[in-house]
C-alpha cells in the first residue's frame, strides 16, 4: 500500500539488465538430495543488480528476488512496447 511506504525514484532496471543475467542448473553441495534448482549466481547479480545481494552473518551472499522480478516486470513491458511499434 503507497499509504505506507516513503516512495522514492522508480525502478528503471529492465531489458538490458535482464539480458546480462546468466541462468544455471545447479544443486547445493550440501544437498544429500541433489535436489535439482535453476537460478543465477550472486557473484553475475551484484555485477548488475548490487542492491539485490547482500552478505549473510556466515559470509556467503544472498540474493534478494525483487530487483530480478520487478526487472522483468520492466523487460516485458519494453518487449511490448516494441512489439507495438514494430506493427
Amino acid at each position: 500500500d503507497r499509504r505506507l511506504k516513503n516512495v522514492g525514484e522508480m525502478f528503471t532496471g529492465g531489458l538490458e539488465q535482464v539480458k546480462k543475467l546468466e541462468v544455471y542448473n545447479f544443486t547445493y553441495k550440501k544437498d544429500s538430495a541433489n535436489t535439482p534448482r535453476v537460478g543465477v549466481m550472486a557473484q553475475d547479480l551484484m555485477k548488475v543488480f548490487p542492491n539485490a545481494v547482500t552478505k549473510g552473518e556466515d559470509g556467503y551472499l544472498r540474493i534478494r528476488m525483487e530487483d530480478m522480478f520487478y526487472a522483468v516486470v520492466n523487460a516485458v513491458k519494453e518487449l511490448d512496447t516494441k512489439i507495438k511499434v514494430s506493427f
